[in-house]
């Protein structure tokens, strides 16, 4: 019983350790705590479904982004938006802005809103208005059984140790 009580411990106590390894690598990477958003609507299909949650980088630098990065903005009117960049160019005074649709737009989508965002700025997406950008897409089931394995394991150690005091 002792042997096998051990060895639960030493599982639970692994897998919780592993899980947070995992943790504090991706945000070593990232630069900083990782950050989980869910787009709503299907705009992004199939790259992105409703099923999924993506992976968000913040710490930026919003000006050397480059076309087929996935962005997170928000526009003129203050809406978050998830879009891949298709396009960079300068305005009349110089400053670089983004443009950006969904990852079903047709090229003649993409030839239209050029011509909009040469006449009107609210089309164009500055770097000031970049928040991050898409690291990665996981389905939503993996995120749900990740936590539930990490809250299991950190359970079980807290369960096992408890036992163990008890005698």
């Amino acid at each position: 019983m002792v042997e096998r009580r051990r060895t639960l411990t030493y599982l639970c106590f692994g897998t919780f350790v592993a899980l947070l390894t995992v943790n504090l690598l991706l945000a070593s990477y990232c630069g900083s705590l990782l950050y989980f958003g869910r787009v709503s609507g299907r705009s992004m299909e199939p790259t992105i479904s409703e099923a999924d949650v993506i992976l968000i980088k913040y710490n930026i630098d919003a000006t050397q982004m480059e076309n087929r990065e996935i962005i997170v903005y928000h526009d003129v009117h203050g809406s978050g938006k998830v879009h891949r960049i298709f396009n960079g160019a300068d305005d009349d005074e110089g400053r670089m802005y983004y443009l950006a649709t969904s990852e079903n737009a047709t090229q003649e989508d993409k030839d239209l809103l050029r011509a909009q965002a040469r006449i009107n700025p609210t089309w164009r997406i500055y770097p000031e208005q970049v928040e991050g950008k898409v690291i990665g897409i996981v389905d939503l089931r993996i995120v749900v059984l990740y936590l539930l394995v990490l809250l299991g394991s950190m359970g079980g150690v807290i369960w096992i140790g408890i036992s163990q005091l008890r005698g």
